[in-house]
């Protein structure tokens, strides 16, 4: 487990729709996780150009787990001892030899029914994807279009920063490249600042002009 920071750096929120939209961020960063199978307990800091997420143990990969398939009952995959056109693409779908396909009794009936173990996916390669999710999760009423219109979002997304422990998962978004750099308020600078880990981050908040709040 290590700490995991992530930043997502916007233009400057409308007020109102944000603070509509403020009291359901965390329940819907939550149902991300839980549909990525991760347990992880976080807290979460804003500005009116910051939304940032901070857990204190989050793992390096999902959890292993097992998926099922359960296909045709018995009389319709198998006709005279030879398996039929629908247990072959039974088959087919979970990717094994027609002599792997097997039965279970569920619920009383026989059916095609196969499991295989899933390894968990690194978190590296699966955080651009629920970050893309979160985002698209938000309600703001109204959203922008940029960059050639493929885009949208209530205001265009200027960075990501995402460090886990002191790597940067990297990943691109919305037309963004994430990075270990945030970007100070702007009476401090227009330019960026890299971050080298998670306690300067926050250590150096104030000194970069950003106040978050939880």
């Amino acid at each position: 487990m290590k700490e995991l920071l992530l930043e997502i750096g916007v233009e400057e929120l409308p007020a109102i729709p944000f603070l509509r939209e403020l009291p359901n961020i965390n329940a819907k960063w939550q149902a991300v996780l839980e549909k990525y199978n991760i347990t992880s307990e976080f807290k979460f800091y804003f500005t009116p150009r910051r939304l940032v997420f901070f857990h204190e143990k989050f793992p390096q990969a999902q959890p292993d787990s097992v998926a099922s398939f359960v296909g045709a009952p018995k009389q319709v995959a198998l006709k005279d001892g030879a398996f039929t056109k629908a247990a072959l693409s039974f088959a087919n779908k979970c990717g094994i030899d027609e002599s792997e396909l097997k039965f279970k009794e569920i619920d009383g009936k026989e059916v095609l029914y196969y499991e295989k173990e899933v390894k968990g996916e690194p978190v590296a390669k699966i955080m651009g994807d629920m970050v893309e999710e979160f985002l698209k999760s938000l309600s703001f009423g109204k959203s922008m279009r940029w960059g050639n219109g493929e885009f949208e979002f209530i205001r265009p997304i200027r960075s990501f920063l995402c460090l886990l422990g002191d790597e940067v998962i990297k990943f691109n978004k919305f037309g963004v490249e994430s990075s270990n750099s945030t970007y100070p308020h702007r009476s401090v600078s227009y330019d960026k600042i890299k971050i080298s880990n998670i306690k300067e981050y926050f250590d150096g908040s104030k000194s970069r002009g950003v106040v978050l709040e939880a």
